[in-house]
């Protein structure tokens, strides 16, 4: 039986429950000082890591539907509230909100249905503005006088339909506006311009991705390149919104369909939230991973590198040295991966789990289950032994297995039992002392008794395996309460803080001198 897995990212939700305002958010943006900001539909809101701190009218917003978030060189951070188009900004350093001095005569110069998309601050302290039905660019001095700029209309009596192929979307490259142009104005020193071939959406969106290219939503997902070239790519939902990644990747956002990285030639990268419609995306100070969503709040990977492969309960993983990775699980089973495909090699009763482990030195997989031993390389008749607990590193080389209070080992080509006095979970050569984990915390062998080795609180969790990497001098430890705890040339864990879904970690395994895998039980 074979069965196709996809990894996933870990995700932390955050709704109203947790303190959002609203489930339906629009943007997110961090500020200089670390604060995370949400605009929403009823309010913006602000996390300090710990809370929401939610602000509306009350607070000195003047309306509570906010679609974005405009920071701009200055440190001021412009917003437009939507249902009176009124425009207002904050600083970096927050003291409060305050509307922008020219904003009552600004708004008069909108257009009924228009959703402002673009705000830049100019060098000379005008303010460029465009968006949706916003024909060209709008621009107000630092005096409040009021102009337009680039707002041709060539044939404004001929049906709307009839005269999409006249529309272009400008860009201007000292400040980065963008709006829609209803004539065909060419790029020049000042604004890159491009043709469309979709109506003009409220949706409009450009990035800059690199020196060459942007990427672009008209009412389709696209990318432009400086010379002119436009390329649209095929996607099953309308995007929502886009954000650059780096040079050469972008994220977008679907109604429906959650989010894609792709690269700027349309290849999908990575995906994320399947079926939730993803407005924005932020990559903060730290490198974790936000989204906001229009139907379910906020989503947040603190690390992105760290993903679930499976939702199975696996106590024990392995990899040969073909790179297929064998897993024991919790009912029995005994399982390889290969190329994201599992494939069930032995179906337990369902009584004890399985364990598993690689001989190196033999090239050999071995497993543990319902009291046998499986040697799946050589595929020879299950031998007994006594109900395993783990099998030991390198197993039968000498160390075979624990058991209840036991371990047993090979000497002198016999089985020898030793009594622990604990229940013993695993047991590790390193540097010629046998370490033995168990629920106590850390014990090794001196002599003909065991000792606890509790140099650090650390090693007082309950431990559930150890290995050893010989080549770096490590050894990861699965731990109860603090993840995998690492101890070398200096001792420190890896927990729930860096990463991993909780604190409890069943198995660890060494694929390279970089990579460890750790798993974990589900916590309903």
């Amino acid at each position: 039986m074979h069965l196709g897995l996809a990894q996933t990212p870990i995700y932390h939700h955050f709704g109203v429950d947790e303190g959002l305002p609203s489930s339906e958010v629009y943007d997110v943006y961090q500020d200089k000082q670390g604060y995370i900001w949400f605009a929403t539909d009823k309010g913006l809101s602000r996390y300090n890591g710990y809370e929401f701190e939610n602000f509306t009218k009350k607070d000195g917003l003047p309306g509570n539907t906010i679609l974005g978030f405009y920071p701009q060189n200055d440190g001021r951070v412009f917003c437009m509230e939507h249902h009176s188009n009124t425009l207002f900004y904050f600083d970096e350093i927050f003291e409060g909100f305050k509307v922008y001095p020219f904003s009552s005569k600004l708004k008069k110069y909108f257009p009924s249905n228009a959703v402002v998309k673009s705000i830049r601050v100019k060098e000379n302290g005008s303010i460029i503005l465009g968006g949706y039905t916003i024909k060209g660019f709008i621009e107000i001095s630092n005096q409040g006088k009021v102009s337009y700029t680039y707002d041709k209309d060539l044939y404004p009596e001929i049906f709307y339909s009839e005269r999409i192929d006249k529309l272009r979307i400008g860009f201007f490259y000292n400040t980065h506006a963008y709006g829609f142009l209803y004539h065909d104005y060419k790029s020049d020193e000042n604004l890159f311009s491009f043709p469309i071939e979709n109506y003009i959406s409220s949706r409009l969106n450009v990035t800059k991705i690199n020196k060459d290219e942007f990427a672009f939503i008209d009412s389709k997902l696209g990318v432009v390149s400086t010379s002119g070239s436009v390329r649209y790519f095929e996607t099953q939902q309308n995007p929502i919104g886009i954000k650059r990644v780096d040079d050469t990747r972008f994220m977008v956002g679907y109604y429906s369909n959650g989010a894609e990285i792709r690269a700027t030639t349309g290849a999908v990268i990575e995906s994320f939230l399947p079926n939730n419609s993803v407005s924005n995306f932020l990559i903060d100070a730290e490198g974790s991973y936000w989204f906001s969503t229009l139907d379910d709040g906020v989503f947040y990977i603190k690390n992105p590198q760290v993903k679930v492969f499976s939702n199975d309960n696996i106590v024990s993983l392995v990899k040969d040295n073909t790179a297929t990775l064998f897993t024991g699980h919790h009912n029995g089973d005994i399982s390889s991966i290969n190329n994201l495909k599992q494939k069930l090699l032995y179906k337990g009763l369902k009584y004890q789990p399985a364990f598993v482990e690689f001989n190196s030195d033999r090239s050999e997989i071995y497993g543990a289950s319902d009291s046998f031993l499986l040697n799946f390389t050589k595929k020879q008749k299950p031998a007994t032994i006594y109900n395993s607990r783990k099998l030991a590193e390198d197993v039968v080389n000498p160390l075979i297995n624990v058991a209840s209070v036991h371990f047993y080992s090979i000497e002198n080509d016999s089985l020898k039992d030793f009594k622990v006095g604990l229940r013993t979970e695993d047991v590790c050569f390193i540097k010629d002392t046998i370490f033995i984990a168990t629920p106590s915390g850390l014990y090794f062998k001196k002599g003909d008794t065991i000792q606890a080795y509790h140099k650090s609180p650390l090693f007082t969790s309950r431990l559930y395996d150890i290995d050893f990497n010989k080549k770096t001098n490590k050894a990861y430890m699965a731990s109860q309460d603090y993840g995998v705890i690492v101890k070398g040339d200096s001792l420190y864990a890896i927990s729930k803080f860096d990463g991993l879904t909780n604190n409890l970690v069943s198995e660890v395994y060494i694929e390279n001198d970089s990579t460890v895998w750790a798993c974990q039980y589900r916590i309903e």
